[in-house]
């Protein structure tokens, strides 16, 4: 068998092979083996730790006593957007939007959204 060469690819989010050089595919020998690893061992990485997005809207609409309508009123935004972020079922949002609710209520967009971990609930997680 000649010399090859070989880099990593990846299937997905943590599952990567080992491949040769412009193939799409693992590389295989003469015999439909891994050329790579005779046993074809695939590395997995863990995956990244899980977070959610919170959107602190209503927090802020609350302090400064304002309604769904007001905001969307006083940023210019549609009013199902802003419905969205007050309960958190928002999946994307522009940026603009984001700057928009940030100047309406004097605050950095570090005070309007916040990344937080999620701990995993034992008590579901056990089968």
């Amino acid at each position: 068998m000649g010399s090859r060469s070989f880099t990593t690819a990846s299937w997905g989010p943590g599952v990567e092979f080992d491949r040769a050089e412009g193939s799409s595919s693992p590389a295989r020998d003469d015999n439909g083996r891994c050329a790579a690893l005779p046993n074809a061992i695939l590395r997995i990485t863990p995956p990244l730790e899980p977070s959610v997005v919170r959107c602190h809207l209503s927090t802020l609409m609350g302090r400064d006593k304002l309604r769904i309508a007001d905001v969307a009123r006083l940023t210019g935004l549609n009013r199902s957007t802003v419905s969205a972020l007050y309960r958190e079922t928002a999946t994307r949002v522009d940026l603009p939007a984001i700057e928009q609710l940030c100047r309406l209520f004097r605050c950095p967009v570090g005070e309007l959204f916040e990344v937080v971990e999620v701990v995993p609930d034992l008590e579901r997680t056990r089968a």
